[in-house]
């Protein structure tokens, strides 16, 4: 018994010196009070925020999740749905709802526990790229950026998805090529698996991995048997979605359809050079933008010195570098001149590394600037400051407008919960976020007839294609007995012209009307 206790006492000794050691480090220090800093402001938006109203796209997942969970009837609308979007997502969703678990504890562990995981992730992944000074400054920079933080809140595949990319960057960088252990590559290829299976682009992770060992490694590849345990990995991890797909559609991948047909934007667009021009800047903001080209033309300078060395990896030190380039210019590659067309969010699953290089040009500079190691990490310290406090700021503003969105949308179906049979049947732009607040049945304004394929623009609908869409759509009120139509201004692109007053034109009765800002922006008429 004395011989148990004595070992408890030096298993906690040790663990006490291991902890002092850890702090003697001042960088340590500063980095344990970064993350306590990242923890309370990520806790004070996740409890102010709350169940926000969602929009389109998050009611997609949402309303996949709540049908196969609750086992509803999958309505007219669903096959569309499964066939664009990622299913692995949605999955995990149907689980929560399955066993009761609402959207308060999805939201807590889909989007705040992974935001948070990453942005410790950030600080290894940076520290393992150059160093702890330049981890500290990437982790600020990419903790409180704007578009993290903002999309931290929105139940989109974005977060998920970057989540996984970073776990496989993680495990590749740390441990298969830092501490060459082959389970590093098992576990990198498995995650960059899942950021696919949670959004379609978090393949180039994975591409962009694949790339940097062919350079580093060459022929050598095909005679490594991790290399053939990784594939198996791969394929096995897939193996449910490809069964998934074709049993439901006959194609093991369906959304290529989808998003390469002629009118995509694909081929609608031209180059994307926005995605350089634009939404890259807009990602970081304008002053962080300036770092990240710096670090960026250091790093390239450095690569293009020791360019021999590297493509016959004689010298293997400059590797880093060599891997931060190809994880960025592939994922570029495709948005610029495949997809095209992207908002700033698309862009997440290369923040890590633009992060880190950001961090990497502001590090540079400042020992530049001094060389004296308590005046540098004070300096360090107010530019960890400023760049958390202007983040903060502009991340903040951005949440306060956005919040509160397509409120109506939950009031009116949080109404129909309540107040209607679960039979209800109802008409509305809003087809996804209606079905997830209501758990009823829920359509668009369209019709299975020739007439709504040839008259689509509904902003600019001609007067022969108003008057047949809206007999078609009498037609099917008509035929299909719905109880209730949603008319709001919120999908112009979904709402054909003439539904706008259409309750007033029918004398439908009105059965609620939802306001904003004192003005009636939503009306439930009953059929």
């Amino acid at each position: 018994m004395e011989n148990n206790i004595e070992i408890i006492d030096n298993q906690i000794e040790k663990r006490r010196e291991k902890i002092k050691s850890l702090f003697k480090d001042k960088y340590n220090i500063l980095a344990f009070f970064l993350f306590l800093s990242i923890i309370i402001v990520y806790l004070y938006y996740f409890f102010k925020l709350g169940n926000q109203p969602i929009w389109w796209d998050e009611g997609d997942y949402l309303a996949i999740g709540k049908i196969w969970g609750l086992g509803d009837l999958h309505p007219s609308w669903w096959e569309h749905f499964i066939t664009m979007r990622p299913v692995f997502l949605p999955f995990l969703f149907s689980l929560f709802f399955k066993i009761g678990l609402g959207e308060t504890s999805l939201r807590f562990f889909y989007l705040l526990i992974p935001a948070l995981i990453t942005c410790f992730l950030i600080y290894k992944i940076s520290e393992h790229l150059f160093d702890k000074k330049t981890a500290l400054i990437a982790t600020a920079i990419f903790s409180f950026n704007w578009v993290w933080m903002f999309y931290s809140f929105r139940v989109l595949t974005d977060i998920p998805s970057a989540f996984f990319g970073a776990l496989a960057i993680f495990f590749f960088l740390i441990y298969y090529e830092k501490q060459k252990k082959n389970y590093g590559l098992y576990l990198a290829t498995f995650f960059g698996t899942l950021s696919f299976l949670a959004r379609y682009p978090g393949a180039l992770i994975l591409i962009s991995i694949a790339i940097y060992m062919i350079f580093t490694q060459k022929l050598a590849l095909l005679k490594k048997k991790e290399i053939y345990i990784s594939l198996l990995i791969w394929f096995v991890t897939m193996l449910p979605f490809f069964l998934f797909n074709y049993s439901t559609f006959g194609s093991a991948f369906p959304a290529l359809g989808f998003y390469y047909r002629p009118e995509s934007a694909v081929y609608s667009s031209p180059i994307g050079w926005n995605v350089l021009t634009f939404h890259l800047p807009l990602l970081l903001s304008n002053y962080l933008w300036i770092f990240f080209i710096i670090g960026l033309i250091i790093l390239g300078f450095n690569l293009l010195l020791y360019l021999d060395l590297v493509i016959f990896q004689k010298d293997k030190s400059k590797n880093n570098f060599l891997f931060i380039l190809i994880s960025l210019i592939i994922p570029l590659a495709y948005f610029v001149f495949g997809i095209r067309n992207i908002d700033a969010r698309y862009l997440l699953m290369i923040f890590p590394i633009m992060a880190a290089v950001s961090g990497y040009g502001i590090k540079y500079l400042l020992e530049k600037i001094s060389s004296n190691k308590n005046f540098f990490y004070a300096i360090l310290i107010i530019i960890i400051l400023i760049i958390s406090f202007m983040s903060i700021k502009s991340s903040n503003q951005f949440i306060k407008v956005k919040y509160g969105s397509y409120g109506e949308l939950q009031q009116v179906g949080e109404w129909l919960k309540q107040n209607t049979p679960k039979n209800t049947k109802i008409i509305t732009a809003s087809i996804v976020q209606v079905y997830y607040y209501s758990e009823r049945q829920t359509d668009g304004f369209g019709y299975s007839d020739e007439i709504w394929t040839s008259c689509t623009d509904y902003p600019n609908m001609n007067e022969t294609c108003s008057r047949l869409t809206e007999e078609s759509f009498n037609r099917k009120v008509s035929e299909e007995n719905f109880d209730y139509l949603i008319i709001h201004g919120f999908e112009p692109a979904f709402t054909p012209i003439w539904a706008y007053d259409y309750g007033q034109r029918h004398n439908l009765t009105v059965a609620n009307v939802f306001y904003r800002d004192n003005q009636p922006s939503l009306i439930l008429y009953k059929f």
